[in-house]
C-alpha cells in the first residue's frame, strides 16, 4: 500500500531525521537548542506544524520538513548507499552512528529495487509537501 497525508501538529514535532538535518547551533544539546542550520520549520498560521507521513508497503516514514525529505531521497538514490557511520562522521557525532535513522529502515527497504521505486514515489508526492514545509 502506498498513501501519503500532510498533517498539522500543534507543537514541532521532530522525526528520526530531524537531528541529522537540522544541526544545532547555540547549545551543545540538540533538544535544547533554539537556532539550526538549516532551519527548522515554522509554523503555517491557523494550521500548526506540518509533518509528511508516508506509508511505502511496509514503512512509515516522517519528515518534519522539506530538508529532511531532501536529505532521505538523497542518501536512498546513492548507490551503494552510504552507511549510518559515514553519515555520522559527516554530521560530526561518529558516536552516535548506531543511533542513525539509517539502523532504523529494515533491511528490506534498503534493497536497490525498493529503494528505487520508494524515491520514484517520493519524488511524484515531494511537490505537494514542499509547498507547505
Amino acid at each position: 500500500m502506498r498513501r501519503y497525508e500532510i498533517l498539522y501538529r500543534e507543537a514541532y514535532t521532530a522525526t528520526p531525521l530531524s537531528f541529522w538535518v537540522h544541526h544545532n547551533l547555540d547549545s551543545e544539546v540538540w533538544a535544547e537548542a533554539s537556532k539550526f542550520d538549516p532551519a527548522r520549520p515554522q509554523k503555517i498560521a491557523g494550521k500548526g506544524w506540518p509533518v509528511l507521513s508516508v506509508t511505502f508497503e511496509d514503512l512509515s516514514l516522517y519528515f518534519a520538513s522539506a530538508q529532511e525529505l531532501h536529505h532521505f531521497m538523497l542518501v536512498i538514490s546513492k548507490n551503494p548507499m552510504p552507511t549510518a557511520a559515514e553519515l555520522s562522521k559527516a554530521r560530526g557525532v561518529e558516536s552516535l552512528a548506531d543511533q542513525h535513522w539509517l539502523n532504523r529502515l529494515p533491511p528490506s527497504a534498503k534493497n536497490d529495487g525498493v529503494r528505487k521505486a520508494l524515491f520514484d514515489y517520493l519524488v511524484e508526492i515531494a511537490p505537494e509537501f514542499v509547498s507547505v514545509a
